[in-house]
């Protein structure tokens, strides 16, 4: 199992490590992200703010939620890797506060983390949009989470050359200057073409995929 698990955390790829409980969870009140807080209209970050970024991400990446962002996989999981080992990620749930499932009257549970805690490592700021910050929207170092997951070029199974591509040179425009935070639709923007071109193949590969398993003889 722990080999399987490393050759998970080589690839990129998010999964579970859970134990068991009798006991229910009891349910947590979730409250609205603050990210890494509120900032003025046409907000444009400078170095001091990116310093500010990488020391509040790095608080999150060795508070306890470190080993469920670095399961999450995508982008938040390969931001965690600069800081935080596979030893960190193999022994298990540390505190198991999130249901994953359940079995009978056994409760499967792992290590959960916060919208809040997740946003922090993406480098999420809240822009206000009206005086006085009644309308916010939000703008980032790196994609939110959600974001990722729906941008079919590089978010996946597995972490792809591709994606790393994009990480380090993103990283190296912030180490020469390039200091800049995008909306959510910028960053959709930004990939609009290669999801358009992606969004054809993986709907080709699941048509053929669908017909193989339809004309199977040994599902017959």
């Amino acid at each position: 199992m722990s080999e399987i698990c490393r050759g998970l955390l080589d690839l990129g790829i998010p999964f579970r490590t859970v134990t068991e409980t009798m006991q229910p969870l009891e349910a947590q009140s979730k409250r609205q992200s603050r990210g890494l807080g509120l900032r003025a209209r046409k907000f444009s970050p400078i170095k001091e703010d990116y310093a500010s970024y990488e020391q509040a991400r790095d608080q999150v990446l060795r508070s306890s939620y470190r080993r469920a962002v670095r399961l999450r996989g995508g982008i938040v999981g390969r931001i965690t890797l600069e800081v935080v080992p596979d030893l960190a990620v193999l022994d298990g749930p540390a505190f198991g506060d999130e249901l994953v499932g359940c079995h009978g009257n056994r409760y499967l549970v792992d290590d959960g983390v916060t919208e809040e805690a997740l946003d922090i490592v993406s480098g999420v700021y809240r822009i206000e949009m009206t005086e006085g910050g009644s309308t916010v929207s939000h703008s980032s170092w790196w994609l939110k989470t959600y974001t990722w997951q729906q941008n079919v070029i590089y978010a996946g199974d597995q972490w792809s050359s591709s994606a790393e591509e994009f990480y380090q040179k993103r990283l190296e425009g912030f180490r020469n200057g390039t200091l800049s935070v995008y909306t959510a639709t910028e960053w959709r923007e930004r990939f609009r073409y290669h999801r358009a071109l992606t969004k054809r193949i993986i709907d080709g590969s699941e048509r053929l995929a669908a017909e193989f398993i339809a004309n199977s003889s040994r599902l017959s």
